[in-house]
């Protein structure tokens, strides 16, 4: 199979912005999607335009050029939605085709799976890179940028995840099992069995959660800096990194703790640990 693959919009015409940049983030899925569907051996090409396309004709123009001349077999554009300024809970995401199939059904319910509100798929017959493709196309809107708790579980979760369960849906889960795919090294994980003299392997496990302390209000030390380096990479504002769980740091427990439906009393113990370093 060949697919074509697009980060939407460039940064002379760039898309929208929230929380989150989406011309950035774009790029970053695109980027882990590529990887995986390398991986399994498929034909990929990646038809994201460069600054130069200054236009939105002309950044639309060559990506869906640059897949029908290749003869795509599926063509993919990564997006993210928004709709109003500030949206104070989730919104979702969803999938744009010009017609329904099955890749396109799978992509969206795998990204619902995730935690996503599933808002599926919608036919827009009316899109460019939908129109003027001449395989099966999809438009995949991951989430909204001005949705406060899409966004916190889309930075959450992280483009590595996301990218792989976009591929996972396109190719079938049966062909990730066959392929067997390492579990990825996590920094935080690798910083922290250094400092309680494990093994460094950078992969979560129970014997690394249950030598992570128990940490409460007021506590400080290295691994309260540790913990607010974690929050505020998962996009949870830490003004002040320093190393003392105050007022602010236990704000972010809390907010990170009620998403993840942890009990929210601002302690970092063995289950929000577990959460953290996922």
């Amino acid at each position: 199979m060949k697919i074509a693959i697009r980060a939407g919009h460039n940064f002379s015409v760039p898309g929208v912005f929230g929380f989150i940049d989406e011309t950035c983030e774009n790029r970053r899925i695109k980027d882990e999607v590529i990887k995986y569907l390398d991986a399994l051996d498929y034909e990929v090409l990646d038809v994201t335009s460069s600054d130069c396309y200054n236009t939105v004709e002309s950044d639309l123009a060559y990506g869906v050029n640059s897949a029908n001349e290749w003869n795509a077999d599926i063509f993919i554009s990564i997006h993210f939605n928004n709709q109003v300024k500030f949206y104070n809970g989730e919104i979702g995401c969803e999938v744009w085709v010009y017609n329904v199939f099955k890749e396109a059904e799978s992509v969206v319910n795998s990204l619902g799976n995730l935690g996503f509100k599933n808002r599926g798929l919608k036919i827009r017959q009316d899109i460019y890179e939908l129109k003027y493709t001449k395989m099966k196309a999809m438009i995949i809107n991951i989430c909204f940028v001005e949705a406060i708790l899409d966004v916190d579980l889309y930075n959450f979760l992280g483009a590595s995840i996301v990218g792989k369960t976009i591929a996972e849906g396109i190719c079938g889960e049966e062909e990730f099992v066959k392929k067997d795919f390492k579990e990825e090294k996590n920094q935080w994980v690798e910083i922290i069995e250094n400092k309680i003299n494990l093994e460094v392997t950078g992969i979560v496990n129970n014997e690394t959660l249950s030598a992570c302390p128990k940490l409460e209000y007021k506590e400080e030390g290295d691994f309260v800096k540790i913990l607010q380096e974690i929050l505020s990479f998962k996009g949870f504002y830490i003004k002040n990194i320093d190393g003392i769980l105050g007022e602010e740091t236990k704000k972010a427990v809390i907010k990170f703790q009620t998403i993840h439906e942890l009990k929210p009393d601002g302690v970092v113990g063995y289950n929000t640990w577990k959460y953290l370093l996922k």
